[in-house]
């Protein structure tokens, strides 16, 4: 009888083999089920942490602004008391010593 490639025959140990193999892929599918489980909650993470910056940075953005918008204020009533402080001088200069 010539030796085929595949032997119909199904012994203990054939069954033993292909149930270890099934066991091995369905574990395999459930770790890869699980790990894709774990990378979704870690994008919502990165999502929510991402929505929480933008809403610092906008913040942020709106107290410089705000900052901005006071120094030029305060530029300004600087700019004014100099002025004064000028005029003010001028007056003093200008009145005859009695």
């Amino acid at each position: 009888m010539a030796s085929t490639w595949f032997d119909p025959k199904l012994s203990m140990g054939n069954i033993i083999t292909i149930g270890v193999v099934a066991v091995g892929v369905v574990g395999s599918w459930y770790q890869l089920r699980g790990d894709l489980a774990l990378q979704g909650a870690d994008l919502h993470r990165v999502d929510i942490d991402r929505q929480r910056m933008e809403l610092r940075l906008a913040k942020l953005e709106g107290e410089r602004d705000d900052t901005r918008d006071r120094l030029t204020r305060i530029e300004v009533t600087m700019q004014q008391l100099l002025e004064a402080q000028g005029r003010i001088l001028k007056a003093v200069e200008q009145r005859p010593l009695r």
